[in-house]
């Protein structure tokens, strides 16, 4: 099945997001420790989002069109994840973003 190519750049925004190793790495460490908790839910403080330079219309998305945005946020931790360590990747069907 074809992914709509504006769902799947708004993935690749939220996978960068996660993937802020090379910045704070706050959400790296956040997907290791969820993974070392064998959980497949993580927890993002929406100001996060909202301070991180470029991510400020993600947030707002999330409050106008949380369908969209959570299905590709889930995706992008489901990519993530799967990067990280590929075999607790498919331990799960699915992984879930919450928010704080």
């Amino acid at each position: 099945m074809d992914v709509d190519p504006h769902l799947r750049d708004i993935q690749r925004q939220y996978l960068d997001f996660l993937d802020d190793d090379s910045d704070q790495g706050i959400y790296h460490e956040k997907v290791r420790e969820m993974i070392r908790r064998g959980e497949c839910r993580l927890l993002v403080n929406l100001n996060d989002l909202r301070r991180k330079a470029g991510y400020t219309t993600r947030a707002e998305c999330l409050l106008r069109a949380a369908n969209e945005e959570l299905v590709a946020f889930q995706n992008a931790l489901r990519e993530f994840v799967t990067s990280v360590d590929t075999a607790y990747g498919k331990e799960f069907e699915e992984f879930f973003v919450g928010f704080e």
